[in-house]
Protein backbone atom coordinates (compact mmCIF):
# COMPACT_ATOMS: atom_id res chain seq x y z
CA UNK A 1 0.00 0.00 0.00
CA UNK A 2 3.02 2.63 0.33
CA UNK A 3 3.99 1.99 -3.39
CA UNK A 4 0.02 3.19 -4.19
CA UNK A 5 0.49 6.73 -1.78
CA UNK A 6 4.15 7.34 -3.12
CA UNK A 7 2.65 7.23 -6.86
CA UNK A 8 -0.54 9.31 -6.15
CA UNK A 9 1.79 11.96 -4.30
CA UNK A 10 4.23 11.74 -7.23
CA UNK A 11 0.74 12.37 -9.65
CA UNK A 12 -0.19 15.48 -7.19
CA UNK A 13 3.22 16.96 -7.10
CA UNK A 14 3.17 17.15 -11.43
CA UNK A 15 -0.20 18.01 -11.28
CA UNK A 16 0.25 21.23 -8.74
CA UNK A 17 3.69 21.76 -10.40
CA UNK A 18 2.28 21.90 -14.07
CA UNK A 19 -0.65 24.25 -12.83
CA UNK A 20 1.60 26.36 -11.47
CA UNK A 21 2.77 27.39 -14.85
CA UNK A 22 -1.09 28.36 -15.86
CA UNK A 23 -1.54 30.85 -13.45
CA UNK A 24 -2.36 34.45 -13.60
CA UNK A 25 -0.64 36.67 -11.37
CA UNK A 26 -1.28 40.25 -11.12
CA UNK A 27 0.90 42.77 -9.40
CA UNK A 28 0.78 46.26 -8.32
CA UNK A 29 3.91 48.75 -9.74
CA UNK A 30 4.63 52.19 -10.35
CA UNK A 31 5.43 53.81 -13.73
CA UNK A 32 9.15 55.42 -13.67
CA UNK A 33 9.51 55.52 -17.29
CA UNK A 34 7.67 55.85 -20.15
CA UNK A 35 9.46 55.45 -23.51
CA UNK A 36 8.35 53.73 -27.14
CA UNK A 37 4.71 53.68 -25.68
CA UNK A 38 6.02 50.87 -23.35
CA UNK A 39 5.96 51.54 -19.33
CA UNK A 40 9.35 50.69 -17.23
CA UNK A 41 7.90 49.67 -14.04
CA UNK A 42 9.93 47.55 -10.99
CA UNK A 43 8.53 44.05 -10.62
CA UNK A 44 10.22 41.81 -7.76
CA UNK A 45 13.58 43.98 -7.58
CA UNK A 46 13.72 43.54 -12.22
CA UNK A 47 12.59 46.75 -14.64
CA UNK A 48 10.36 45.58 -16.88
CA UNK A 49 8.71 47.14 -20.04
CA UNK A 50 4.93 46.42 -20.49
CA UNK A 51 2.76 47.75 -22.86
CA UNK A 52 -1.00 49.81 -21.88
CA UNK A 53 -3.57 46.66 -22.63
CA UNK A 54 -6.54 48.67 -21.90
CA UNK A 55 -5.79 52.59 -23.04
CA UNK A 56 -5.29 54.80 -19.22
CA UNK A 57 -1.77 55.88 -21.12
CA UNK A 58 -0.33 55.92 -17.37
CA UNK A 59 2.44 58.96 -16.75
CA UNK A 60 5.54 58.27 -14.31
CA UNK A 61 4.50 57.84 -10.95
CA UNK A 62 1.02 56.47 -12.28
CA UNK A 63 0.07 53.35 -9.63
CA UNK A 64 -0.91 50.21 -12.08
CA UNK A 65 -1.92 47.04 -11.56
CA UNK A 66 0.05 44.72 -14.03
CA UNK A 67 -1.49 41.53 -15.33
CA UNK A 68 1.22 38.41 -15.63
CA UNK A 69 -0.10 36.06 -17.77
CA UNK A 70 1.31 32.19 -17.12
CA UNK A 71 4.04 34.20 -15.06
CA UNK A 72 5.83 34.88 -18.33
CA UNK A 73 6.58 38.86 -18.32
CA UNK A 74 7.60 38.69 -22.11
CA UNK A 75 3.15 38.80 -22.06
CA UNK A 76 2.45 40.86 -19.19
CA UNK A 77 0.72 44.35 -19.49
CA UNK A 78 -0.60 47.16 -17.58
CA UNK A 79 -4.51 45.65 -16.77
CA UNK A 80 -5.71 48.73 -14.71
CA UNK A 81 -4.73 52.19 -12.87
CA UNK A 82 -4.49 51.30 -8.93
Amino acid sequence: MDIQNEIIKSIDIIVQKYLERYQFLDVTSVVSEVKNNKYKVNINGGDYYVKDGVGINPTVGTAVWIHIPNGDMKNAYISARK
